[in-house]
């Protein structure tokens, strides 16, 4: 192997040679690219939806960052966020067709986004506006659902409110019917005025043996009778608080039902109100905050090194794999001679040396020697 290496080492520099000083030629023609970097920290984001009602996270905040990150990674080099750059930059073609990679720092929750340009002006710019746009652009779709969320809030609250002025109209209605306000303190205000007329009747009761004088100096017994009068009032009253009572029923049901619409309206509203003040909220999409803008480059990114390492390593290979190849054909042939002098000393060994026979050929001693140094090229 070391012997078909020395033998074309010349062949293996210049194909070295040759590339390497293709690539630097080829760069040096090349316009020359500035980046520009732009750092970003991504937290926990707030959670979307708006659920009706308590429910417990699923998922931990560590995943949740993880899957943030991927998605604005995933959304930041979309063709949507670069059309929407072009057209708020009015970039050109040219301009417009700029590199962007995106590059998570290990184990933190920073990003580095780089961007590629002709210019650094340019470079920094279309950075910074690309960074904005990404951002707005992922509240945006992150805000779908909630805004789907809103609207059917706010239609169900609409259903809601129907229903709790129906009902509200209902047990207005009842009221007026009746007479009453709050059936409780219609019959608070009856079950009193029983009292108070049971005790006057009491006291009618103890004074009813009292004498009134008459015009001639006799005495009489009291002919009038206050306490038939004060009965009539508590049988009226009595059947006034039974009217009352018998509404009790319908009364308690026509309250209850305005409570519990009254109840589904307010939560409702709720979080129809939740809804719209996280729509704003998830569309600023404040978790992804901005540590660094980008600056304009002093000095053009050089990819110079890596490609010239990585000349270096394929050129290598390639005059490797050349030069044994070469060797192979220039062996081969070198081994080759005409079949009449061939079947002549193949005729001269068999005389000399057995066990050949008249009819067979013998295989020329160049060709074993190759297959021997070949054997040995693999080996080492």
């Amino acid at each position: 192997m070391l012997r078909v290496l020395r033998r074309w080492l010349w062949l293996i520099i210049i194909i070295v040679v040759v590339t390497e000083l293709a690539l630097w030629l080829g760069l040096r023609s090349a316009d020359p690219v500035y980046a520009a970097t732009v750092s970003l920290q991504i937290s926990t984001p707030q959670r979307e939806n708006v659920a009706a009602y308590d429910e417990y996270r699923s998922i931990s905040l560590r995943d949740e960052i993880t899957i943030a990150i991927n998605n604005f990674v995933e959304l930041l080099q979309s063709n949507e966020v670069r059309l929407r750059v072009i057209d708020r930059l009015s970039l050109s073609d040219e301009d417009g067709n700029y590199t962007i990679t995106a590059e998570q720092v290990r184990d933190t929750d920073f990003i580095n986004i780089t961007v590629e340009a002709q210019t650094p002006i340019l470079a920094a710019e279309i950075a910074n506006t690309h960074n904005d746009i990404a951002i707005a652009y992922y509240g945006e779709l992150r805000a779908k659902s909630t805004t789907a969320e809103k609207n059917f809030f706010a239609e169900q609250l609409q259903v809601a409110k129907e229903e709790f002025r129906t009902a509200e109209n209902t047990l207005a209605d009842f009221r007026t019917q009746n007479g009453i306000y709050s059936l409780e303190n219609k019959l608070s205000a009856q079950e009193r005025l029983l009292e108070q007329l049971q005790l006057e009747r009491d006291q009618l009761l103890l004074g009813r043996s009292s004498i009134v004088a008459t015009t001639d100096g006799t005495s009489t017994l009291d002919t009038t009778n206050p306490i038939a009068d004060v009965d009539k009032l508590i049988a009226q009253r009595m059947k006034e608080l039974d009217q009352y009572t018998a509404l009790a029923p319908q009364y308690n049901i026509l309250t209850q039902n305005v409570e519990q619409v009254r109840e589904s309206y307010l939560h409702l509203l709720s979080k129809y109100s939740e809804a719209e003040l996280k729509v704003t909220a998830v569309q600023a999409a404040n978790f992804i905050q901005v540590i660094k803008p980008a600056y304009a480059p002093a000095e053009s990114e050089s990819s110079w090194p890596k490609l010239a390492i990585l000349a270096l390593a394929g050129s290598l290979g390639l005059g490797i794999i050349l030069s044994f190849f070469l060797q192979y054909i220039l062996s081969f042939k070198g081994v080759a001679a005409p079949k009449s002098d061939h079947k002549t000393s193949s005729h001269r060994k068999r005389s000399k040396h057995k066990p050949y026979s008249d009819d067979s050929e013998q295989v020329p001693i160049a060709v074993y020697e190759f297959e021997n140094d070949f054997i040995k090229t693999k080996a080492s």
